[in-house]
């Protein structure tokens, strides 16, 4: 598992790294979590990697902003964890495949 501090050390760490997954919060500093989610769907190399955003923010619109950034998933705070593990784990399964 790899901390970014910024959404922009995030970018750097998937391009270097290619994780499995990635949950990244949508308030942060550099790069917010939808404009790191865009720039990581806009490159080949990181387009087909699992993105979940895990953040505090519950309208529709930061919502439907996520997925038309490229979220695979938009998870709000507080989180119940068996729920994200379900959801993880519903994730890489689907790119297994």
């Amino acid at each position: 598992m790899v901390k970014a501090r910024d959404g922009q050390e995030a970018v750097e760490y998937a391009h270097k790294d290619k994780p499995d997954l990635i949950i990244i919060d949508v308030t942060m500093p550099k790069m917010n979590g939808f404009e790191a989610t865009k720039e990581l769907r806009s490159k080949l190399e990181t387009a087909v990697i699992p993105i979940i955003l895990l953040t505090g923010r519950q309208d529709k619109e930061s919502e439907l902003r996520g997925f038309d950034a490229g979220a695979d998933d938009y998870v709000t705070k507080p989180f119940d964890a068996d729920n994200l593990l379900a959801r993880i784990k519903m994730l890489l399964r689907r790119k297994e495949r």
